[in-house]
């Protein structure tokens, strides 16, 4: 039974680093997501010349990842008043997802500025795009350091409590 116990608490300890690590693992892949995602609309806006909201319907019907889902929701809360701008439709959608999801307030700032570029002319839109897509492959670069070195640190100090509990215990 003590063996058993002891084992729990172990397990217990490195579970519980690795949900401390998890932030830093998501959130690059977070980005990348979004990077992929906003070209794959930008793409859809200047190949189709389709309305913003049905580029981001589109995008979001191709999966089910969580970014997928966000711009899809946008879209459709566009579609339902047509007098809103994308980036309030954004700010919308982005309501429930915030909270649920790994990504830091300088992350939301960077798809408020996207969106509220997807308002603009064609090549004000492009120039701002770009640039976001930019901060953003630097921020995906920043956050893949803070996930080698977090991610690790997290995990070994897991094992490490789990360990000591182990021996403390014994």
């Amino acid at each position: 039974m003590k063996g058993f116990l002891l084992c729990a608490i172990f397990c217990a300890c490195t579970y519980g680093g690795y949900r401390f690590s998890a932030p830093y693992h998501q959130r690059p892949i977070l980005l990348q997501q979004i990077v992929d995602e906003v070209s794959m609309v930008e793409g859809r806006l200047l190949q189709y010349k389709e309305p913003l909201s049905d580029a981001l319907i589109a995008v979001g019907n191709l999966g089910d990842s969580e970014i997928k889902t966000l711009f899809k929701s946008t879209g459709k809360v566009m579609q339902e008043d047509a007098r809103i701008i994308p980036k309030q439709a954004f700010l919308t959608a982005f309501e429930g997802f915030y909270k649920k999801t790994y990504l830091h307030h300088e992350d939301m700032e960077k798809l408020i500025r996207l969106f509220d570029a997807f308002s603009q002319g064609e090549k004000v839109r492009q120039a701002c795009v770009n640039r976001v897509l930019h901060e953003l492959s630097t921020t995906i670069e920043k956050a893949k350091e803070e996930q080698a070195r977090y991610t690790k640190l997290y995990r070994t100090m897991g094992v490490l409590l789990g360990s000591a509990c182990v021996v403390l215990l014994v």
